[in-house]
């Protein structure tokens, strides 16, 4: 059996990379330019959410057991349901699956929640 054992990783906020750019490319707001109408508010946030936040994920690689029009069979309690995946996986032995979520952010949600109303809500 080729499945390998679950694994977990956490990386911390701050450690992400291209976090700027990303923001730029969604908002059009360079963040070394910030334009005065929004004050320190984006700042802010930005820090709150490097100081704050992490990225939890669980993977795991399983051997493909079974390819169907309908799915993938990777293990005997664990399949993936419809057309696309045996398409995707159709010359594959093995699937690297993984679920990834931001640790903390529940938390932080009301604090921004606030000041994004103040330039998103007309309210």
């Amino acid at each position: 059996m080729l499945n390998k054992p679950r694994q977990r990783v956490t990386i911390p906020f701050s450690e992400l990379t291209e976090v700027d750019s990303f923001f730029k490319r969604h908002t059009n707001i360079d963040i070394t330019d910030i334009p005065a109408k929004y004050g320190n508010d984006i700042l802010e946030s930005r820090d709150l959410m490097m100081a704050s936040l992490s990225i939890e994920a669980l993977y795991q690689l399983f051997e493909i057991k079974d390819l169907s029009d309908n799915g993938v069979m990777v293990a005997a309690d664990t399949n993936f349901s419809g057309k696309m995946a045996p398409k995707i996986l159709k010359d594959a032995s093995h699937c690297f699956c993984f679920v990834a979520s931001i640790k903390g952010f529940d938390q932080q949600i009301e604090t921004l929640d606030g000041s994004m109303k103040k330039y998103f809500y007309d309210i």
